[in-house]
């Protein structure tokens, strides 16, 4: 739980810091890692195969 209110945190700072200035590639490159990460913690919980499609969906919207 306590995990999931962190990240949460990391994400919403991420899309500020990206909203105010789209070419500082060390927060996209924190952020894409963020974002792997979540899917990596979908799998380890046994996700079903929509879930990890719509968090790869997430994923590769980063890398665009």
């Amino acid at each position: 739980m306590l995990k999931n209110t962190v990240l949460s945190k990391w994400h919403i700072q991420y899309e500020d810091e990206l909203f105010q200035d789209r070419c500082n590639y060390d927060v996209w490159f924190d952020y894409s890692r963020l974002k792997e990460g979540a899917l990596q913690d979908l799998k380890d919980e046994g996700a079903t195969p929509e879930y990890e499609e719509a968090a790869i969906a997430c994923v590769q919207e980063v890398y665009e």
